[in-house]
């Protein structure tokens, strides 16, 4: 029995077999893929493990049984560093859609693509429509651009959506930019940038906030990081930083309403943050902040078109030149946050909260193209 199992179900805790005593990296990694394969299976925290090792003389019995702690830490940066290993000659056909940037294909999915203008580089393109644009014998974005706006809502899957795909269309063959429509006037008042950080708890599937950053137009951050049964705490890192050690995520979000004051527009990126606050924000704090909250990628989208083929803030904001200072991968940013949680190793913390930053000064170069450039 698991004491994180209320109902006293038996559960399965994994036991690794080895002829020989002693154990390497490797083999602590092969349990800790059992523990957590096992935990999601299971829904609870990674189970108890351990290792029987050699072979007694006079027995069938091990020599050794050695327990084995999970480090999820160890895993995951395992399996990041197997998907940074160099792409093999071997490539799956290219076909991109949104949630391609995160796969380790992604790189060279988009190379074929790129070299011919493929049709298979517009951002949200359904199968259906690309079969049709192949049937009418269009296979790249230069035939596309010949067509007028009008004339591609005969293909499936575009009506409201032809000015768009004509302008993505035209931004690949052109290299550049392309405007869809004039600056919104609300981008106009300035205002706030804002993002955060959620993971799942693995008992109720819900999505738990650990981290919520915001900052102004010139990329000057705040980050409040949920310490749980911690006391609030703050730490400045330079002009630019201020980080909030706050016991609880509705001291974050109030946080932000109090260093907000201004009215001005809060901007985020999709939908996701919008339904981050209305799920876990304090009610004042949605009185507060909800009718402020604009969705910058939306914006973005109806406004502007470029030679991308992805709206991740991960492909718009390096398109503008703006880099990750670390590692530009969410759950890094969570494993580094657990472990400065088990260790408070500073290091950890810095590199957790810098991404944090990075992804709200993101949306900072964004808007600041936007203001810039637009009409």
């Amino acid at each position: 029995h698991h004491p994180e199992n209320p109902h006293r179900q038996p559960i399965y805790t994994p036991i690794e077999i080895k002829s020989y005593l002693d154990i390497s990296q490797a083999d602590k990694l092969q349990l800790d893929m059992y523990c957590w394969l096992l935990s999601r299976a299971q829904g609870i925290e990674p189970p108890h493990a351990e290792f029987w090792l050699g072979q007694s003389s006079t027995s069938t019995q091990p020599s050794l049984k050695q327990g084995h702690l999970y480090d999820e830490y160890r895993l995951m940066r395992a399996i990041r560093a197997i998907a940074m290993i160099a792409i093999s000659d071997f490539e799956p056909p290219p076909y991109i859609t949104k949630h391609c940037h995160t796969c380790h294909w992604y790189g060279a999915c988009q190379k074929k693509p790129q070299a011919s203008f493929d049709i298979g580089l517009l951002v949200g393109l359904r199968k259906e429509t690309q079969a049709d644009f192949k049937k009418a014998g269009i296979d790249s974005l230069e035939q596309l651009v010949q067509l007028q706006p009008h004339e591609l809502k005969q293909f499936r899957g575009i009506n409201t959506t032809a000015n768009f795909y004509h302008a993505q269309a035209r931004a690949w063959v052109e290299q550049k930019p392309i405007w869809l429509t004039p600056l919104p006037d609300i981008l106009k008042q300035g205002g706030w940038m804002f993002d955060l950080e959620t993971y799942q708890d693995i008992h109720t599937g819900t999505e738990i906030v650990w981290s919520i950053g915001w900052g102004d137009e010139m990329g000057n951050c705040m980050v409040a990081v949920v310490v749980p049964e911690g006391k609030p705490h703050t730490l400045v890192i330079n002009s630019q930083l201020t980080i909030y050690l706050t016991p609880n995520s509705d001291g974050a979000w109030r946080l932000m309403a109090q260093t907000t004051p201004d009215n001005k527009p809060i901007y985020h990126w999709t939908g996701y943050d919008s339904a981050m606050m209305k799920k876990s924000a304090p009610e004042d704090v949605q009185r507060a902040l909800a009718h402020r909250l604009v969705d910058l990628h939306a914006l973005f989208k109806k406004t502007v078109c470029f030679p991308i083929s992805s709206l991740s803030i991960k492909a718009v904001a390096p398109y503008l030149g703006f880099r990750w200072s670390g590692d530009d991968y969410y759950l890094q940013a969570y494993l580094d946050y657990r472990r400065w949680l088990e260790t408070f190793e500073s290091d950890y913390l810095h590199h957790a909260v810098n991404y944090q930053a990075d992804d709200v000064k993101a949306l900072a170069v964004i808007w600041q193209y936007l203001t810039q450039n637009g009409e």
